[in-house]
């Protein structure tokens, strides 16, 4: 599923500075203690003798960068993810959401999605086949997503889609999406889609999404 772009300063830089200081701290301690920094560079050893410390920490160093990196990023994706379905969560939904109203410059949909009679089929089948369910609607929704674009968990089995596309292409790509959902578990979903206007922000169109949603729902 492609991420909005998210601009986030690249822990571990200071540590590595750090260890730059180090580095060099350690190699002139060396020699000081050694030859009381009578520098020499007659042999390949002399040469190796003053930059070998410097090399090793450094690279130690660049190590411990890019681990804390790794780090960094895995505690952001579980900060911003649902667990169970690996679509983003409410928060991430509503701040980008915001960015992306902010900034328009562009169409923009949000779609409201819910599967029609879940908690039937969690009470018949189990909450396992439930989740199941679940996870199905957020790989069939979360695939073919431009950039830009992204689905999050709302809560329960509601779902919401930002779709960087005007209505009719919104409702053209949510059909074919809630037609395959349907083949892989002989479930429906009641859509709601609401188009950006002027004058809207983050809670207006989600409201006229889930509002379309459910007069959807009603009428089946």
């Amino acid at each position: 599923m492609p991420q909005p772009s998210i601009h986030r300063k690249i822990p571990g830089f200071a540590h590595f500075g750090f260890f730059i200081v180090w580095a060099c701290l350690i190699t002139f301690g060396v020699l000081f203690l050694e030859n009381g920094l009578s520098l020499s560079f007659e042999t390949y050893w002399d040469l190796a003798r003053f930059f070998l410390p410097f090399i090793l920490l450094i690279g130690f160093g660049i190590y411990l960068m890019e681990q804390q990196r790794k780090i960094f990023y895995q505690m952001y994706r579980l900060s911003i993810c649902d667990s169970l379905t690996g679509s983003y969560n409410h928060q991430f939904l509503r701040e980008n959401l915001k960015n992306i109203i902010d900034e328009r410059k562009r169409p923009l949909s949000v779609v409201f999605l819910d599967i029609d009679g879940f908690k039937r089929y969690n009470d018949d089948f189990g909450h396992l086949a439930g989740d199941s369910v679940l996870r199905t609607l957020s790989e069939v929704f979360g695939k073919n997503l431009s950039d830009g674009e992204f689905l999050a968990r709302y809560g329960g089995d509601e779902f919401v889609i930002v779709l960087v596309r005007k209505y009719a292409d919104a409702e053209k790509f949510v059909r074919s999406k809630a037609n395959i959902f349907k083949n892989l578990t002989n479930l429906s979903v009641s859509v709601g889609i609401a188009e950006l206007r002027d004058e809207d922000t983050v809670d207006s169109i989600l409201i006229r999404a889930d509002e379309d949603m459910y007069r959807n729902k009603k009428s089946r």
